[in-house]
């Protein structure tokens, strides 16, 4: 299991540890004040219009290759270990689902083209990377059993938005799509919270700042929160 430890210090090239969960929670809180704000957190310049409007896709595409760039990176540079390479893939998901958050959040006062876009492809990866990302979590826990990393019962904790999904169809009122949306992220996304939760335990790094794949982690992480920067004026 020692190999594995050192496996993680030297390929995995994306935010774990404690840098990962606060990557992780201000996408939460992002994807939070879009929805119920109509505010994009990162563009304050933008903060005084009446409504919000959805990225505009040349800003999308830089964000989308920051963080698509260094996740190939740890792929490659992890190809002897599959649980790390899920694990990188499942780090994607709050960046597909932020596409539905934005379309859904723009459709409601705007009628851009690219919002459906960014519907129909934010459903489907959404669907596919969150997948992705829970299969990583298990496989980590299964991996890790009978070994002096094994992770306690506690670890199931981060299920508990599954039971939130059954309420979905019975929220009402007028915010009910907003809050349908961020339950549905949350189910989507916690299970980074365990992911970086191991890898920091079984690294030896629970701050996750001392990987040698730790430039990676940092664009990886502003790419993350270049998701949520406009400074186009129009938004066209």
């Amino acid at each position: 299991m020692s190999d594995f430890s050192e496996k993680i210090e030297s390929c995995y090239a994306l935010p774990f540890g404690v840098f990962g969960f606060i990557c992780w929670a201000l996408s939460l809180l992002s994807n939070f004040f879009i929805l119920f704000g109509n505010l994009p957190l990162f563009s304050p310049w933008l903060w005084c219009r009446p409504a919000y409007q959805s990225q505009n896709l040349s800003f999308a595409f830089i964000a989308f290759v920051m963080t698509i760039g260094p996740t190939i990176y740890t792929c490659i540079r992890c190809r002897e270990e599959w649980v790390l390479i899920v694990s990188a893939v499942g780090q994607l998901s709050p960046w597909a689902f932020k596409m539905i958050n934005d379309a859904t959040a723009s459709k409601s006062e705007n009628s851009f083209d690219r919002d459906n876009f960014y519907t129909t492809c934010g459903v489907f990866l959404s669907v596919l990377l969150s997948s992705t990302g829970w299969v990583g979590l298990v496989a980590l826990i299964i991996k890790l059993e009978h070994t002096q990393y094994e992770v306690t019962s506690a670890i199931f904790f981060v299920f508990a938005p599954f039971i939130f999904v059954i309420c979905i169809p019975f929220v009402k009122g007028d915010s009910r799509i907003a809050f349908r949306c961020m339950i549905g992220y949350v189910a989507a996304t916690t299970h980074l919270i365990g992911t970086h939760y191991i890898l920091g335990k079984v690294s030896g790094d629970f701050t996750g700042l001392r990987s040698a794949g730790f430039a990676s982690a940092v664009i990886f992480f502003v790419g993350k929160r270049l998701l949520f920067l406009d400074m186009s004026c129009s938004n066209c």
